[in-house]
């Protein structure tokens, strides 16, 4: 922990982490399956059947896939799928809400070889407006907490005004017009306006009675981050 002071002296305080890694999420999970991935399959139902599951892709009469087990991580629509499947209890499919977090890069060079994460907000729901760096060292600052009905990947230029006030918290020589809409993400959210912060819900045979199933909800960003961690404890509940 380091303690610094400004020119207005007044104390800073953070913690200061020495080292940090910034990786691709899609080059990391390009190395670790070794499965195929059949794109843009629309799950259409899951039935249990005979010590299997029979997976039904789009308006097929016959199961595209019978298998073992299904682990359901499908993010934004695992309550959606987690509903297909047959003679599943409905509670335990929680709600979800959808949580929009926009980002904006900085033009021009980076003011700091760090991440900077300041204090999360009193409000809850979301870490605050951070500044992370990009693999080719760009600054890009968020996400902010945006409440939505549906899943909505545009970002709002007049969303600036507040970002900058955010920055200036921990960056008071930030110039509005340096910052441009970069891009956004919609995260699966166990708890809404007002609530405290859930964690991830899994739910496996044990608690939900149907074999061969692992239900993954609220899958928010930190699920990639402990993704191998995730896969142990899964495979576990599968044994």
């Amino acid at each position: 922990m380091r303690k610094t002071y400004t020119a207005a002296g007044m104390a800073v305080i953070a913690i200061f982490l020495p080292g940090c890694v910034v990786a691709g999420p899609f080059l990391a999970l390009a190395m670790l399956v070794v499965a195929s991935i059949a794109y843009g399959a629309a799950v259409a139902a899951l039935r249990p059947a005979q010590g299997r599951v029979e997976v039904f892709i789009g308006t097929d009469a016959e199961p595209a896939v019978r298998a073992r087990a299904v682990v359901n991580s499908a993010g934004l629509e695992a309550h959606h799928v987690a509903a297909s499947i047959e003679g599943f209890p409905r509670q335990h499919i929680p709600k979800i809400f959808y949580g929009k977090g926009s980002y904006f890069e900085l033009t021009g060079k980076s003011p700091f070889a760090r991440l900077i994460y300041p204090a999360p907000p009193t409000s809850g729901g979301h870490l605050g407006i951070h500044m992370t760096l990009d693999l080719s060292g760009a600054a890009r600052f968020g996400p902010d907490l945006e409440w939505v009905d549906c899943v909505d990947y545009r970002v709002e230029p007049s969303r600036a005004a507040a970002f900058g006030d955010a920055i200036k918290e921990y960056w008071p020589q930030l110039e509005a017009a340096s910052l441009k809409p970069a891009y956004a993400g919609v995260r699966p959210k166990l708890s809404g306006p007002g609530e405290g912060s859930r964690d991830f819900y899994i739910s496996g045979p044990a608690e939900h009675g149907v074999a061969g199933i692992v239900n993954l909800f609220g899958m928010e960003s930190p699920g990639l981050t402990s993704s191998l961690a995730l896969g142990d404890y899964i495979a576990a509940l599968l044994a």
